[in-house]
C-alpha cells in the first residue's frame, strides 16, 4: 500500500470517479470481501474487478489480509480520518 502521507485529493477523486470503483469501496466499507465474492455482489467481470480494486489500494483507500489462498479487502478504519484531513488540507 502507498503511504497515506503520499495520497493526493487527485488520487482520491480518481479513484471515486468511476461508479464500479465508488461501488466497491462502498461494499467494502461494510464487509470485508475476497475478489470472488466482490465479483458477485457488483455483476461485473473479475478482471475488470481486479483492476477496480487494484486503483483503490494504491489511492491508499483499501488494505488486504490474506487467509489461506484467499486475499480479504477492506476499508480500515482510519481511511474516513485520512481522505477529511486530505481534502482540507487541499481545500485550504
Amino acid at each position: 500500500m502507498i503511504a497515506i502521507e503520499t495520497v493526493t485529493a487527485n488520487d482520491v477523486f480518481q479513484a471515486f470517479s468511476h461508479d464500479a470503483r465508488l461501488e466497491i469501496f462502498i461494499l467494502l466499507s461494510k464487509q470485508e470481501l475476497c475478489v470472488g465474492d466482490i465479483v458477485d455482489a457488483v455483476d461485473r467481470p473479475q478482471p475488470a474487478v481486479s483492476q477496480y480494486i487494484k486503483a483503490l489500494y494504491i489511492a491508499g483507500l483499501l488494505e488486504k489480509r490474506k487467509e489461506a489462498s484467499r486475499i480479504y479487502y477492506y476499508v480500515p478504519e482510519d481511511t474516513y480520518t485520512n481522505i477529511d484531513r486530505i481534502m482540507r488540507e487541499t481545500l485550504k
